[in-house]
């Protein structure tokens, strides 16, 4: 099996996944709406809750999935075209600003494999970088930076209440897809 059919099975296998979720997702805010409101003492140390909601971790989940994927991939990809091309250095020799950058300037300008098709792909998952690192750094908050602050807005997909990053449905399954795309169009180079 080729590299870009296991990441095409991986990519519906999530999807798949997600599908569940999103089901799941419904259930949990169909009983979130129902759950009695509690009083409980704000200064305990503990929580009185009675009642614990999941509904918020879901959608975050599927991004640190996504986002796993193409970590693990990009690492793979990478390491084929090292030994394939018998290169002295590595991915993570490479330097960029970020780690997905890192991963796609190796790919480019070290290995010289041609991405444009995927161009805007790449300009997503950045996309999906961004947000990700809000929750796995700041809980799902974006901090009080202006810039940051405009970086998120402009996300399609994407919306803030209060300084909360809000996840539509559609940002999943978009991200989704161009991961597949960008994957694939780097595998089979």
């Amino acid at each position: 099996m080729t590299m870009s059919a296991r990441i095409d099975g991986d990519c519906r296998s999530l999807s798949q996944y997600f599908q569940r979720l999103f089901e799941l997702l419904c259930e949990t805010t169909a009983e979130d709406q129902v759950a009695p409101p509690e009083a409980v003492d704000t200064t305990a140390l503990e929580s009185q809750e009675t009642y614990h909601s999941i509904s918020h971790l879901i959608k975050p989940d599927m991004l640190i999935n996504i986002y796993g994927l193409m970590d693990f991939w990009l690492k793979q990809i990478c390491n084929y075209q090292r030994r394939k091309n018998n290169l002295s250095l590595g991915y993570s020799d490479i330097k960029g600003n970020d780690d997905l950058h890192a991963y796609h300037k190796f790919l480019t300008k070290y290995v010289g494999v041609n991405l444009t098709s995927a161009a805007a792909s790449y300009v997503r998952l950045q996309d999906l970088r961004a947000v990700r690192n809000q929750f796995i750094h700041h809980g799902g908050h974006v901090l009080d930076n202006d810039r940051q602050i405009i970086r998120i807005r402009a996300i399609n997909g994407i919306t803030l209440e209060g300084s909360l990053i809000v996840i539509d449905n559609s940002f999943v399954w978009d991200v989704l897809k161009c991961a597949n795309e960008y994957l694939c169009v780097a595998a089979q180079a």
